[in-house]
């Protein structure tokens, strides 16, 4: 599984581009109802598109983006280095977070359901092919 979200940054800023998925990041960003001052964090930030795009139209906010991938991390910190805003933190937040409560004005997770759906649906690779999900029946 480790395997999996260590390469997927690479197929990830793919489809950065992609007109849908641009759509998507406004559609989250207006969902998020950001303010001019405030701490915001992303959830599983990935390569840090989400984090990039709020960050250069809101310069004031306080911008933080989790992941579990090392490889992601180094991709957003490399994209977003021209931004003073933004703290990245390698965590796996099935542990619970490194904040406390009350923290943020506002989260949002992208892409996270994707890892925790895999993690807590199939104990192992070999078991993806039945998911332990209530059948409708």
């Amino acid at each position: 599984m480790k395997l999996l979200w260590e390469l997927y940054p690479f197929f990830y800023e793919r489809i950065r581009d992609f007109k849908p998925y641009e759509d998507l990041l406004t559609e989250v960003e207006r969902a998020l109802d950001v303010k001019e001052i405030g701490k915001y964090l992303d959830l599983g930030c990935g390569t840090g598109e989400f984090l990039y795009k709020i960050g250069v139209k809101h310069p004031n906010l306080s911008l933080y983006g989790i992941d579990i991938s090392k490889i992601s991390l180094k991709l957003a910190q490399r994209k977003c280095s021209s931004l003073k805003n933004l703290k990245f933190y390698l965590h796996d937040i099935t542990k619970g977070l490194p904040f406390p409560d009350s923290f943020f004005n506002g989260v949002v997770s992208i892409h996270l359901l994707n890892y925790l759906c895999l993690l807590y649906t199939s104990p192992s690779p070999r078991d993806l092919s039945t998911s332990r999900m209530p059948s409708s029946a």
